[in-house]
Parts: structure tokens; sequence; C-alpha cells
């Protein structure tokens, strides 16, 4: 290769730097995504099972407690909703159920598909790297 040839390259090896740049970064930017996610689907998850043992210890409602609840499971449903749509719904029924009061019976619970536990597997199982 001549001088000329190494010059003819030069514009393909920036623009195949630049474009691993952005791959790198699409890369970085996905697995920093899930771990928000993750993060605000445990926060959520654990402040309700605490609430839940504090009220199994014969403790009144709380309902600035609950309405932080509900603004938890908000959080988690923002952030999920560009990963999947369905369960950012669902996510954010647990926010109401919380805004409300807590007072759905089991069966309202149960169709709307936001168990305490099924949720927080379903949001964890979707967010593993594939």
């Amino acid at each position: 290769m001549n001088q000329q040839d190494d010059n003819e390259w030069t514009p393909l090896y920036g623009l195949l730097l630049s474009i691993f740049a952005i791959i790198n970064k699409l890369t970085n930017d996905k697995r920093k995504q899930r771990e928000d996610i993750k993060k605000a689907i445990s926060i959520a998850f654990h402040n309700t099972e605490k609430y839940y043992a504090h009220l199994e210890e014969g403790n009144a409602r709380e309902r600035q407690r609950e309405l932080d609840l509900a603004s938890d499971w908000e959080s988690a449903a923002i952030l999920i909703e560009s990963v999947d749509q369905a369960l950012a719904n669902r996510i954010g029924l647990k926010g109401s159920f919380w805004r409300d009061g807590g007072t759905w019976d089991d069966a309202r619970i149960k169709g709307a598909g936001i168990q305490l536990n099924f949720i927080r597997a379903e949001g964890m199982t979707l967010l593993q790297p594939k």
C-alpha cells in the first residue's frame, strides 16, 4: 500500500470507529436502563413488603406510606414503558392499588395481574440479559 491508499482508507476507519462508539454507547445505555428498572422494581417491592410487615404487626394503615408506595410503583412503570408496555400498565395498576388505599379485594388484584411476587418476578425475568 502506498501513501495515497492509506489516505483513501482514513475516512472509512473514522466511520468504523464512530459506528463502534455508537454501538458501545447503546449497549451501555441498555445495561444502565435495565439496572435502573431493576432497581425501581426492587425498591417498590421491598418498600411494599416492609409496609405489609408493618400492618401484620398490628399497626394502623398509614396513608402517606401508601401514597409513597403508589409513587414507587408508578416510577417503576414509567421506566419499564419502553421495554414492555403491558407490564408497565400492570405495574401502573399496582400504583393505583396503593393510591386507592390498598383496598382492592383478592379477585380484583388477581384479575389485574398485580400480585406482589408475580409482578416482581415478571419484571426481573424480562430484564435478564439475552
